[in-house]
């Protein structure tokens, strides 16, 4: 018996219709009947018909791997094309700011300290080495019938005070300033909650925080079956992107998926060569995307609150 009928039987036999396969799999009806009809032709490429068999099969409680192995023979071969995969590392901006404002911290306490011993010598010089010099030349002037003018110390005191204030004030307004340009540059981050690969299609949960918006960019080096969905109480309430086949012609896809869902669900074939950014921060995938090809992912938004 062929394999698709064989799906068919145990599907009849459980009193399951192809709507409910379908919406255990998220796959659509046509394919799920391709696959009953073993008629691979109608498949969005060799690549999905492994991929789908396998979760019809495991929604059916059935050994999928088994069933594969049984019936190798009856499935279209795929060709053996090799994708590098390039772990990118996170780009940590959201911290930028501060390590910016940290690094520059230590040069101005150096440069206020600087000033500070300036100060704490022309103070001592003013106070006490000066007059001590003005007394003698008095003294010595008086001798040889010569007079010696001794310069206001309190009027050199009151313009030093008000240059220290100055300088004070302009200090605490670069601070200021420099703090503003911190909490300017804040940037979203992002951050896994949770990885199921023991799910039916491997799943990692990750929350966006500090995003004014929700914007997804696809590169895509090759095809892979893609979709998007917003998701409320556990069902699809809008679609971001079409549901198809999208290739490297697509590429760079960008989709803005701003909304009010409990979250957005990504639905990526071929994981291995996409490579996903969101709200401009580079995505790893935590579940290696040459083994477990196809993935979901599940970001969960909470919008920056300017």
């Amino acid at each position: 018996m062929e394999i698709g009928k064989r799906l068919r039987e145990e599907r009849l036999n459980q009193g399951l219709s192809l709507e409910e396969v379908k919406s255990e799999t998220k796959i659509q009806t046509r394919y799920l009947t391709a696959v009953e009809e073993n008629d691979w032709s109608k498949m969005p490429g060799n690549f999905y018909v492994r991929a789908f068999i396998r979760e019809y099969a495991e929604v059916l409680g059935m050994d999928a791997a088994m069933l594969l192995e049984e019936h190798k023979n009856e499935l279209p071969q795929t060709s053996d094309v090799s994708y590098d995969y390039v772990s990118t590392p996170s780009r940590k901006e959201s911290r930028s700011g501060n390590i910016a404002f940290f690094s520059f911290l230590p040069k101005l306490l150096v440069f206020l300290l600087v000033i500070g011993i300036i100060f704490g010598i022309w103070y001592s010089y003013v106070n006490f080495v000066h007059p001590a010099l003005t007394e003698n030349d008095e003294q010595s002037g008086s001798e040889e019938g010569s007079e010696i003018i001794a310069p206001d110390v309190d009027e050199e005191e009151s313009n030093e005070e008000e240059e220290a204030t100055d300088g004070d004030k302009a200090s605490e307004q670069s601070e200021g300033g420099n703090e503003e340009q911190s909490e300017e540059k804040i940037q979203p981050s992002l951050s896994v909650e949770e990885v199921d690969e023991d799910a039916a299609t491997p799943l990692t949960t990750v929350r966006l925080t500090d995003a004014e918006s929700l914007e997804l960019e696809f590169e895509i080096d090759g095809e892979t079956y893609l979709w998007v969905h917003g998701i409320e109480d556990g069902e699809v309430v809008e679609s971001f992107a079409d549901e198809r086949v999208y290739t490297s012609d697509d590429s760079p896809l960008t989709i803005e998926a701003s909304g009010s869902n409990d979250f957005v669900e990504l639905n990526i074939g071929r994981a291995s060569v996409v490579n996903l950014k969101i709200s401009g921060t580079e995505f790893e995938y935590p579940i290696d995307a040459n083994e477990e090809v196809h993935q979901k992912i599940h970001i969960l938004w909470e919008p920056s609150e300017s």
